[in-house]
């Protein structure tokens, strides 16, 4: 059996590009009180909330919490939900350059609500998403491949994480295929289902 620990620190710390779809996850817990006067409806006494990056976000936190230099490629919106994910790529240690904020697009946030009731475990029982699906602008698709190229010249990998959202449509995904064969970068996809 193979050491992980020993493997990981073999790999040093690899400097990989994450291409995909950007989100922002939240996370509100709580207890489950009481069904609402107004509808049936549970009401959650909030105990506990957070939020981290999601989607190719999550990937890239993750890479850079096992050592590797991480660098994003992606769309957030010009709103708050864009601003917070945006710091906490920041907060991460990961190079958001190739992140573009485009104003006609939301953030995609997906918000999820757990909640506990007589002091059993904690359920999700909602979750609410925001987000735009439609395929980006010509314009934005041709901004997002050069951010993409930028980041293919400096990368030892690329891991494409792509969740349907509509950033990497119009070819996109092959294109930075295309180009990391070309410079002999291995390209790792996750495509979405």
């Amino acid at each position: 059996m193979t050491d992980l620990s020993g493997v990981l620190r073999r790999l040093g710390a690899p400097r990989l590009l994450v291409l995909g779809d950007l989100m922002l996850d939240r996370y509100a817990w709580g207890e489950a009180e009481r069904v609402s006067p107004e509808g049936p409806a549970l009401v959650l006494r909030s105990s506990r909330e957070e939020a981290g990056p999601g989607g190719a976000g999550a990937v890239a936190r993750m890479a850079a919490g096992l050592g590797a230099s991480v660098s994003v490629a992606g769309v957030v919106g010009e709103d708050a939900d864009g601003r917070e994910l945006l710091g906490l790529l920041d907060a991460a240690g990961i190079d958001r350059e190739g992140v573009l904020r485009v104003r006609d697009r939301p953030t995609t946030c997906k918000a999820r609500f757990a909640a506990r009731a007589d002091g059993r475990r904690s359920q999700q029982v909602l979750r609410f998403d925001r987000e735009g699906r439609g395929p980006l602008r010509p314009s934005d698709l041709a901004r997002l491949a050069v951010a993409a190229g930028r980041g293919l010249g400096d990368c030892d990998a690329v891991l494409l994480a792509d969740h349907d959202k509509g950033a990497w449509s119009g070819g996109l995904v092959g294109h930075v295929v295309r180009a990391a064969v070309r410079r002999g970068v291995p390209a790792l996809i996750d495509p979405a289902r």
